[in-house]
């Protein structure tokens, strides 16, 4: 992503999707989203994918290769070695994925099949 714009539309849908129930989230978790987004697309494996209903962004998804320093497994539970060591290119990390509601659309169907 290169333009100011589309990171603009990005960052909009994230408010409007996180701000209804369950979350409820303000512009601060926009904020760090936007911090953080800035960081993850700059990562070496980054990919992101875009669902549009015409011209309008209606989801996205994206996510990054883990790196042999992640600390990604740290602290989720107890693993072997042989499934948390990462390498170069070994994990894709699903980052984010979220999709504008609407009557009639069936959440699961699609960005996700294009990463």
């Amino acid at each position: 992503m290169d333009s100011e714009a589309g990171f603009g539309e990005l960052r909009a849908l994230y408010s409007e999707v996180y701000a209804e129930p369950p979350y409820e989230w303000g512009e601060d978790h926009a904020d760090l989203f936007a911090e953080r987004f800035e960081v993850q697309r700059r990562q070496e494996g980054f990919a992101l994918a875009e669902a549009r209903d015409g011209a309008e962004l209606a989801g996205f998804a994206f996510g990054v290769t883990l790196q042999p320093s992640t600390p990604w497994w740290r602290n989720l539970t107890t693993l072997p070695p042989e499934v948390t060591t990462e390498r170069p290119g070994r994990t894709f990390a699903l980052v984010e994925l979220l999709l504008l509601a609407a009557e009639g659309l069936v959440a699961s169907a699609a960005p996700h099949r294009r990463l």
